[in-house]
């Protein structure tokens, strides 16, 4: 190879479609390789994820299950302490009611990963993720109080409190927004209605070290650590998203490729030519560290009460498991990858100094909190002009990536979720 080609293939070497050190957040779930990028080489990555909206969750059997499913139920004494005392006017085993709630929800999320990335050495590479999302939660709520729901209590504003059995000359029965006010002034809780929002997720930093690079296979291990610079869940709001965790978490990942490819440029940089693969495999483990946040603290699980606590919590350790190919298809420079990845977290754990009834957090709406299983399957087809650059047949470098990705299976409520994926990849 001449001297000339030599520096351009350095130049070009950044062009792994399919490098992300890594250290990609679970949003992100492309396909991984053990490339690093060579030294003193920078790139600049682009994913951006355009979800499909989505209403339906896994729940801990593994079911498909509305969104909105536990904000559908009855509006009692039994979801809302304080109403306890009403239940004496309804006889032995009388519960008092406002009725039933009738919520759906449909998120909608575009989310795009910002990787800088730069190559120490031919064996080590470094970077940085930045995830950003935007977040739109549709919300419809209203309560049924009619005599087919069950009520039996209403609002009258001449008795203490306001609340009484309907029976009870004057009261009336509730309305959505008596419901939404009640929620407000006892228990301090934002309206339940659409919430949409934008911002920064949790940034994470490291990178990958290549310690084996053989004829057939190359191996790398990957470190970094995730900070916690995204929004946590607000207590207050019951159908917000959470754009981070609030915790530090240590990442470790392994990646081994196995390689039919010849010698050569394609080789070496993660692009196979036409009718050359390569097989990747890789196991995460990402090691969450102990942190503190305020929650709401309510006996069963219910999230109406007035207790919070600046709660210390644990987050479940996460292990994953993934097996990829990329296959060259019909011109240099056009890549196939399939990929099957498998998702364990372990429960979270709460404690406290204030005798709360804190294990009741991994029973609430949100049980994303307890253990979760998922599976995902991901379809990428990417092009690179780096052959041709090479050739001079293309006036610069460029590689683009579409991807379509299902979470077609899970439990521990994750979301069921498909999105079409596009990738820009630059360098310098």
């Amino acid at each position: 190879m001449t001297r000339l080609n030599q520096a351009l293939a350095r130049q070009v070497v950044v062009f792994v479609g399919i490098l992300l050190l890594g250290l990609v957040p679970q949003q992100a779930l492309l396909a991984d390789d053990a490339v690093v990028l060579p030294k003193g080489l920078s790139r600049i990555f682009v994913d951006t994820h355009f979800y499909f909206p989505f209403d339906q969750r896994y729940d801990k059997d593994g079911n498909a299950v509305p969104y909105a499913q536990p904000f559908n139920t009855s509006l009692n004494s039994v979801l809302i302490p304080p109403l306890a005392p009403l239940n004496a006017f309804f006889g032995p085993g009388g519960v008092a009611s406002f009725g039933r709630s009738n919520v759906s929800v449909e998120r909608h999320l575009t989310e795009m990963i910002f990787q800088p990335a730069y190559g120490v050495t031919d064996r080590l590479s470094i970077g940085v993720n930045i995830p950003y999302f935007q977040y739109k939660n549709e919300v419809n709520a209203s309560v049924d109080s009619s005599a087919s729901s069950g009520a039996n209590i209403g609002f009258n504003p001449g008795v203490p409190g306001g609340i009484a059995p309907l029976f009870v000359p004057g009261t009336t029965r509730a309305t959505t927004q008596n419901i939404q006010n009640l929620l407000g002034a006892q228990f301090g809780i934002k309206p339940i209605q659409t919430w949409e929002e934008s911002g920064i997720g949790d940034i994470e930093l490291g990178g990958r070290y290549q310690y084996y690079r053989g004829e057939d296979l190359r191996a790398a291990l990957t470190g970094g650590v995730r900070l916690p610079t995204g929004k946590v869940d607000d207590p207050d709001n019951l159908v917000d998203t959470a754009f981070g965790r609030g915790a530090y978490a240590l990442l470790f990942q392994f990646q081994q490729d196995y390689m039919h490819q010849q010698d050569g440029l394609g080789k070496r940089l993660g692009f196979p030519d036409p009718g050359d693969w390569f097989i990747n495999t890789t196991v995460r483990y990402d090691l969450n560290l102990p942190t503190k946040e305020t929650l709401r603290v309510c006996p069963g699980g219910s999230p109406f009460c007035n207790t919070k606590d600046d709660v210390n919590i644990k987050y479940g350790d996460q292990i994953q498991g993934e097996v990829s190919g990329k296959l060259g298809l019909f011109i240099p420079g056009l890549n196939f990858s399939p990929l099957y990845q498998y998702t364990f977290k372990f429960k979270d754990h709460y404690s406290g100094d204030k005798g709360l009834d804190y294990g009741s957090l991994n029973q609430q709406y949100d049980n994303t909190r307890g253990q979760v299983q998922q599976h995902i399957y991901i379809l990428q087809l990417t092009y690179s002009t780096l052959p041709m650059l090479i050739q001079k047949h293309f006036p610069f470098p460029l590689v683009v990536q579409v991807s379509y990705r299902d979470r077609f299976a899970g439990e521990g409520g994750t979301p069921k979720s498909q999105y079409v994926g596009f990738t820009v990849q630059a360098f310098f």
